[in-house]
């Protein structure tokens, strides 16, 4: 009677390893592809990734943005009015605590 219990038990337990095997084999075909994956972005990661817009009018606006700290002067110039801020900030952190280049304090002008 243990004998054939024994032997029942094994043959109904038999698929479920096939099954699981199964899904072993795929979870890691998907590792690997994902691994691809992974692999292909940190390659293009330094790639700079240019985004056309269609239909857009040209436009010669710039934007000067000038920030003084303590009588020095940082001033930059873009056609986009955050990088040039970001540009002027960048700058007087360069020589200047970052309390004292402060969003709010960054002036800009835009000429057409």
């Amino acid at each position: 009677m243990n004998k054939t219990l024994l032997l029942l038990l094994a043959a109904l337990s038999a698929p479920a390893f096939a099954h699981s095997d199964a899904r072993l084999n795929a979870l890691e075909a998907r590792i690997d592809y994902l691994e691809k994956r992974i692999a292909l972005l940190e390659q293009n990661q330094n790639r700079h990734q240019n985004i056309i817009i269609e239909h857009r009018s040209p436009s010669n606006r710039v934007y000067i943005c000038k920030l003084s700290v303590f009588g020095k002067d940082y001033e930059a110039s873009d056609k986009n009015e955050g990088l040039a801020r970001l540009a002027v900030k960048k700058a007087c952190r360069k020589t200047n605590d970052g309390i004292f280049c402060q969003e709010h304090d960054i002036r800009c002008k835009k000429f057409d």
